[in-house]
């Protein structure tokens, strides 16, 4: 093939809603047409579907375009191949012609043709920042009245986001109850599988792919399932579409997953009843489960640098277990209750609209000279401060109680029996932190005083047993 009658032809659209790559598919006809009308060979071909040229985001055809070395190029239309100035440049670098379909030749070798170039792309440039503008406008308008702006469909609901698919909606809600019961997000994700869900994230092949704890995180935390607008990380307003959960199950959640605490024992050694529960008496630090303080005997191990005690996890755990069960079966059992009740839901989310309305109205005094800089930012903090705190409150009235199938059974041994592992240490981290102290050498038989009770409600839980 001589390479003087040889093309390179570039295709590109921005947008492919169906996913079939029809308008590429147009440009390459129309461009191998011009191909054949001034007998050139189509050496190669180069497309990128489905990609703007407009946020300068990597384009995988249009660099390999750039280094093929060309002899020409053939674009549908100039502002197909680039839309911003410099990569305009780098097309120049090549010191090659363009040919297009619907604006024409665009010899890149003389001056003229440069500047007929350069002023196509800058007004392609122009125009597509103006756009853009005009969408970032348009979408805050949208968020601000709660109406949804595409975007993949969100678990639990159907394609346009405003209707409630009702399997995938209790799954969620389920997930919630879960989660603030002490349930592992892995424990979730393989729940939600088992039930046949997918999630909305493709692997690399493009298909559905399974449920894991970081997508069942994402799910959680998404404001939405509380009936929430956000926009750029913000509440801004009430959303048209029906909330999955209520708002202060949604806050309570999304407090219990960015607390550090929750990631303290080692994810390998999760099977132990009181990893990331219980701590070190001498240095503080976390336990976890880890070799074997006898042949045969699993051990609780320091997690800190020294390991300063490797302690037998059965006795230990049936003391813990003794010490609950008895907390929960006396009368005042029902005083542990960690939902209080005595705030209104209605009246903490009124405040919390009500302090939101205030921030965007300091936004707005601030743009019109109401209010300096220094004012401004004095003013935010404050309404910030009191935001964070009613949020809070929601957050702590929707908490699942833990301790609530405990405290009201007749038979506590039964139902502590039938709690799933996870469920249990909630129950612990609800009530206790063990402290795990060292004995000395040569101790063969267990000694409660070894194991300090840390009541996280001293003064209402009183003393159980010699560990209190």
């Amino acid at each position: 093939m001589n390479r003087t009658d040889a093309a390179a032809i570039y295709t590109r659209q921005s947008l492919d809603a169906t996913g079939e790559g029809l308008a590429v598919d147009r440009q390459l006809l129309a461009c191998r047409k011009l191909c054949g009308d001034h007998g050139w060979t189509v050496a190669q071909v180069f497309s990128d579907n489905d990609t703007s040229a407009t946020t300068g985001k990597h384009r995988p055809g249009f660099e390999a375009l750039m280094k093929s070395n060309p002899a020409r190029i053939v674009v549908w239309h100039m502002d197909r191949l680039v839309r911003l100035s410099k990569e305009l440049e780098r097309v120049i670098d090549l010191n090659v012609n363009v040919h297009a379909v619907a604006s024409g030749h665009i010899d890149l070798s003389n001056p003229a043709g440069r500047a007929v170039a350069k002023t196509v792309t800058a007004w392609a440039q122009y125009e597509g920042e103006q756009k853009s503008r005009r969408q970032l406008a348009s979408n805050e308008q949208a968020a601000k009245a709660g109406r949804r702006v595409g975007g993949r469909r969100p678990f639990g609901f159907d394609a346009g986001g405003m209707q409630l698919i009702d399997a995938e909606a209790e799954a969620v809600r389920d997930g919630y109850d879960k989660l603030l019961g002490g349930v592992p997000l892995a424990e979730i994700a393989r729940d939600w599988n088992a039930r046949g869900f997918v999630s909305g994230q493709p692997n690399r092949k493009g298909e559905p792919s399974p449920f894991r704890p970081d997508s069942v995180r994402t799910i959680l935390e998404n404001g939405r399932n509380a009936g929430l607008r956000i926009y750029k990380g913000e509440i801004v307003a009430k959303a048209l579409w029906p909330e999955i959960a209520s708002e202060e199950t949604w806050r309570a959640a999304v407090a219990l997953l960015s607390d550090p605490k929750r990631r303290s024992g080692p994810r390998g050694n999760a099977r132990a009843f009181l990893t990331g529960v219980a701590v070190c008496g001498v240095c503080g630090a976390h336990c976890h489960s880890g070799g074997a303080a006898r042949p045969g005997h699993p051990a609780y191990r320091c997690s800190g640098s020294r390991g300063h005690i490797a302690r037998m996890t059965g006795p230990i755990d049936d003391y813990v277990t003794m010490v609950t069960i008895a907390r929960l079966a006396r009368p005042d059992a029902r005083d542990l209750m960690t939902v209080t009740k005595g705030s209104s839901v209605a009246a903490l989310r009124t405040d919390a609209a009500a302090l939101r309305s205030r921030l965007e109205a300091l936004a707005l005094n601030f743009a019109d000279g109401v209010l300096t800089e220094s004012q401004l930012r004095a003013a935010t903090t404050r309404t910030r401060g009191n935001l964070a705190a009613v949020e809070g409150k929601l957050g702590d009235l929707g908490r699942v109680d833990v301790l609530g199938p405990l405290v009201c059974a007749h038979n506590t041994h039964a139902v502590w029996d039938a709690m799933s592992l996870s469920a249990r240490r909630a129950v612990i981290g609800t009530l206790m932190t063990p402290v795990i102290h060292q004995v000395g050498r040569g101790v063969r038989t267990f000694r409660p005083e070894s194991v300090e009770v840390v009541w996280h409600d001293a003064g209402r839980t009183g003393s159980v047993g010699q560990g209190s």
